[in-house]
């Protein structure tokens, strides 16, 4: 909102030139004849001499006071002159149509970035799995368990053998390279609590078959139950949270037993 502009002063008249030639005549007149009339008759009365000198020092004073007005009335004239410039309108910013985005100022050009050869997925899941998924978080609801999916092995366990150890890294390629579909996890602290992994026919390869006794293995080793679902076009929520409540007791009893 802008602020009311100062008023700006009014020039006033000049004051004539007669004013100031009239007080400086006066003066010089009462001067003058002062002189005569002091000079004629100093010999003879001395109260005519201080009659005379009373007034020729009040026609004195009479003409140094209209020059003082004269003067007065000009100042104004003179300042009125100066050019008053108006008060310079305060600086609003123009109403914002759209959201503000602060530039990015890099402190360097970045170099261009080589052909790679991706992209991204359209999908993280199959139709399989998406389907599989929905079933999975409705047959887990409410019971305080998390779903994870497309979780690396390697995520999932670790290596006990030593860093400095070549074997280390050797085990550590085997499971970082492998995956399983599904972790259900403490919904709370994310502690696994058993795997799932979906089984259609490609598992029914040579490859695959030796791929699944690795994995079986290592949860084996790892103590952490592995569940196996065939693909179906359709599931029932009860009857997989009975498969994954049953393996998550024969876990536990087998645990107990061993330890």
């Amino acid at each position: 909102m802008n602020r009311p502009r100062r008023p700006q002063h009014r020039a006033r008249p000049a004051p004539p030139a007669g004013w100031l030639t009239l007080a400086a005549a006066l003066s010089a007149t009462g001067i003058v004849c002062g002189a005569v009339v002091l000079a004629s008759i100093a010999h003879t009365r001395p109260l005519t001499i201080m009659t005379s000198g009373l007034f020729l020092a009040a026609a004195d004073v009479f003409g140094w006071w209209i020059v003082a007005q004269g003067m007065a009335r000009r100042r104004p004239h003179r300042a009125a002159r100066r050019r008053v410039s108006p008060a310079p309108a305060p600086q609003t910013a123009p109403p914002l149509t759209e959201p503000f985005i602060e530039p990015r100022v890099l402190s360097r050009a970045r170099p261009p970035i080589e052909w790679m050869p991706y992209i991204v997925r359209p999908f993280l899941m199959s139709a399989a799995e998406r389907r599989f998924y929905k079933v999975l978080k409705k047959a887990v609801e409410g019971r305080g368990i998390e779903v994870f999916g497309k979780m690396r092995l390697a995520d999932i366990v670790t290596v006990t053998v030593p860093l400095d150890e070549s074997a280390h890294w050797e085990r550590f390629r085997k499971i970082s390279q492998k995956h399983v579909d599904f972790v259900l996890a403490d919904g709370m602290t994310t502690r696994p609590l058993v795997a799932i992994e979906l089984d259609d026919s490609s598992h029914e390869w040579d490859s695959r078959r030796k791929r699944d006794r690795f994995v079986n293995d290592v949860f084996e080793v790892a103590g952490l139950p592995l569940l196996r679902v065939q693909v179906r076009a359709r599931y029932d929520a009860r009857h997989l949270w009975h498969k994954i409540d049953h393996a998550l007791m024969t876990h536990q009893n087998r645990m107990r037993r061993t330890g």
